[in-house]
C-alpha cells in the first residue's frame, strides 16, 4: 500500500523542473499584471506648460532676428566707397561712415577722440575698438596729418637741459661764491634752492671748485649738469694774499694758526688738534669719519662729519690740503659685509652690488653699475670717487 501511495508521489526529474518553470511563470505574471494595471491606470505626464515654453523662446527667436536683421540694415555702409584723404584728429562721424567705418565703430572712433587722445601716427587708428586690421590697410594710405600741430619732434633734446628748455632759460657764466639770488633764479633753480645757496654763503660756506656747487641740497643732477660748464670761480682772495706775504707781513698773533697746513687724507688726530677751534673730540670724529669713507672728496665733505659746526671748518679752510682718497673700495673683491659698512652704502645696495657682480662678472667701469636695477643714479654718483675697479693691485 505504501509502495503505491509513493508511485503516485514521485516526480521524476524532468517533471520536477517543468514544476519549477510553472511556478516561476506564475510569479511573474502576478506580478506583470500589477504593474500593468498601475502604468494604465496613471494618466500620463502633464506636457502643457513646457509646450508653452517652446512656443514662448520661437517667438522671443523671430524678435530677436528681426532686431538684428533691423541693427544690420543700419549698419550698412555706402555700397560705392570712394576714399578721401582725411586727419585723424579731425574726421568726423559721417566722414568716417563713407570712409566704410560701420556707424557704431564710427561712433567709438568720436568718443575715444573726445576723452583728450590725439593720433600722432597712422597705426595709432587701431587703437580704437573695433578698427580690424582690413579697415586700417585700406585707409592708411589716405590718412594725412596736420604737421604743424601733430608732427612728434624727431630729434632728442640732451635730457641734462630738459628742465632749462622748458623754462626757455639762457643760462650766463656765474660765480656761486657771489651770486645773488635773483641771479640763480635767473638759472633755472628753483626759490628753495637759490635760498639754500644763500643760506649756506651766508654761514661762512665757500665754493672752492666747480663739484662743490652740487653738494647744495635739493640741487638735482639735471640742474648741476646744465649750469656746470657756466660755473666760473676765481682763485680765492685769501689763497692769493697768503701765497705773496712773507713771514715777516704776517701779524704775529697769527702766525701760528696760519702756518699750520694740514692734509685732510692723511693727517692724524694729533695734527688736526693744532688747528684753532679744533680740540681732540673734534679732531677724533674727523679722523674717524674719513677712515669709513676712505678719505675726503672735498673740504666742504668735512662739515657733514657728525656735530662738528660747519663754522669751524670754514674758520680753518685755507690751512687744509686736499689730497687723493687714501683708501678706494676695491669693487670687485669686497664682500657684502664689508661693503655695507661705508657710510654712504647700505644693506641692500652692497647685496645688490655683489650679487650682480657674482651674476655676470667683474665691474670694468663705472658704466656697469648703472645696469644694477637696484642702484640709483645718484646714489652711484655719489660713491664713484671710492670706487676702484682694479683687481690685480690693492688702491692707494
Amino acid at each position: 500500500m505504501k509502495t503505491n501511495i509513493r508511485s503516485y508521489l514521485y516526480f521524476s526529474k524532468t517533471q520536477r523542473n517543468g514544476f519549477v518553470i510553472v511556478i516561476c511563470l506564475s510569479l511573474l505574471s502576478f506580478f506583470l499584471s500589477n504593474i500593468l494595471s498601475d502604468y494604465l491606470s496613471n494618466p500620463g505626464t502633464d506636457f502643457s506648460k513646457f509646450k508653452e515654453e517652446v512656443i514662448a523662446f520661437e517667438v522671443e527667436t523671430k524678435r530677436l532676428a528681426e532686431n538684428d536683421f533691423e541693427r544690420n540694415a543700419s549698419e550698412k555702409v555706402p555700397k560705392k566707397i570712394k576714399p578721401f584723404f582725411f586727419d585723424p584728429n579731425k574726421v568726423t562721424k559721417e566722414a568716417l561712415i563713407k570712409l566704410g567705418i560701420k556707424p557704431t565703430v564710427a561712433n567709438t572712433f568720436i568718443k575715444y577722440r573726445n576723452t583728450g587722445a590725439k593720433f600722432y601716427k597712422k597705426e595709432d587708428i587701431k587703437k580704437v575698438y573695433g578698427i580690424t586690421e582690413r579697415d586700417f590697410t585700406r585707409l592708411a594710405p589716405y590718412i594725412k596729418f596736420n604737421q604743424k600741430k601733430y608732427k612728434l619732434p624727431t630729434v632728442e633734446q640732451p635730457k641734462v637741459f630738459d628742465k632749462l628748455l622748458t623754462k626757455s632759460i639762457t643760462p650766463f657764466p656765474f660765480n656761486p661764491n657771489d651770486a645773488s639770488k635773483e641771479t640763480l633764479l635767473n638759472l633755472g633753480l628753483s626759490e628753495k634752492v637759490a635760498q639754500t645757496v644763500i643760506n649756506f654763503r651766508s654761514k661762512g660756506g665757500q665754493f672752492w671748485k666747480k663739484q662743490d656747487f652740487k653738494k647744495i641740497y635739493g640741487l638735482t643732477v639735471k640742474d648741476y649738469l646744465a649750469l656746470a660748464p657756466y660755473i666760473e670761480i676765481p682763485p680765492i682772495q685769501s689763497q692769493i694774499v697768503e701765497n705773496t706775504n712773507t713771514p715777516n707781513d704776517i701779524p704775529k698773533s697769527f702766525s701760528k694758526s696760519t702756518t699750520i697746513k694740514v692734509d685732510i687724507n692723511n693727517s692724524s688726530v694729533e695734527e688736526w688738534k693744532q688747528l684753532s677751534g679744533i680740540g681732540a673730540v673734534t679732531a677724533k670724529r674727523i679722523v674717524n669719519f674719513r677712515d669709513k669713507l676712505g678719505g675726503f672728496i672735498s673740504v666742504d665733505q668735512i662739515k657733514t662729519t657728525y656735530n662738528v659746526a660747519d663754522s669751524v671748518i670754514d674758520k680753518v679752510a685755507t690751512q687744509l690740503i686736499l689730497s687723493p682718497i687714501a683708501n678706494k673700495i676695491l669693487i670687485n673683491t669686497i664682500s657684502a659685509d664689508d661693503l655695507k659698512s661705508h657710510p654712504y652704502i647700505k644693506t641692500k645696495q652692497a647685496h645688490s652690488i655683489v650679487n650682480y657682480r657674482i651674476n655676470h662678472g667683474n665691474y670694468q667701469r663705472l658704466e656697469d653699475l648703472y645696469k644694477v636695477k637696484a642702484l640709483k643714479p645718484a646714489f652711484i654718483e655719489r660713491i664713484q670717487p671710492y670706487l676702484s675697479f682694479d683687481i690685480d693691485r690693492k688702491s692707494k
